[in-house]
């Protein structure tokens, strides 16, 4: 991929490498409207699928990745940033578009899975409207996480079956959506937390 006349990586990388909050807010300024359309225009031929509010939050998501890579000092300055984001935001669409299927049974999956897997006896028990009523208790749980808690908890349901308690195979998945090298513990910790707060809106409901 060629860089556009408009956007200057070196003078990206250069506020990102200063890691205060106004040179990361104008590096995020200067990416966004450089790249944005184009970006967001050559994603829609690999994801022909997935539709512009996704295409938006993907693109959100990706600015917002940038912003707490640089916060965290975890960006590699001495190559190109235009690779990079470009990377991280195929990902989010791509986690966009598979979040899209099977949505209710990925739900439902997580919504025992968060403790454990025995759990899936007990909401086989449940009725429908006591099921829709703990979906929802879910949904809203794993939108008020934090983003790397959100990230972390929804591709431990989406891969659970490759995952089972082999975390290192998390942290890789992590990674590669994020774009950076996450530690494992790091990933263990964000998958910790994500699973006690939504255990916590679920309360009772699969006991």
């Amino acid at each position: 991929m060629e860089l556009t006349k408009e956007f200057d990586d070196l003078q990206a990388r250069a506020l990102l490498d200063g890691g205060t909050s106004p040179e990361i807010q104008e590096a995020l300024e200067h990416i966004n409207a450089c790249l944005c359309r184009r970006l967001c225009f050559k994603i829609r031929d690999d994801f022909p699928g997935l539709k512009p509010d996704d295409l938006a939050d993907a693109w959100q998501e990706t600015l917002q990745a940038v912003d707490t890579a640089a916060k965290e000092r975890r960006l590699d300055l001495e190559r190109p940033l235009l690779p990079w984001l470009w990377k991280v935001l195929w990902n989010k669409a791509a986690s966009k578009l598979r979040g899209k299927v099977n949505q209710e049974k990925r739900l439902a999956h997580a919504a025992y899975l968060l403790e454990k897997s025995s759990r899936g006896e007990a909401w086989t028990k449940k009725s429908n409207e006591e099921k829709a009523e703990i979906l929802e208790k879910v949904r809203v749980a794993i939108r008020q996480l934090p983003q790397k808690q959100r990230t972390v908890i929804q591709l431990y349901v989406d891969h659970f079956d490759q995952i089972k308690n082999n975390m290192e195979d998390l942290r890789v998945i992590v990674s590669s959506e994020t774009g950076c090298e996450e530690t494992l513990a790091a990933v263990k910790g964000a998958l910790r937390e994500a699973r006690r707060k939504v255990r916590e809106v679920i309360g009772d409901g699969l006991q």
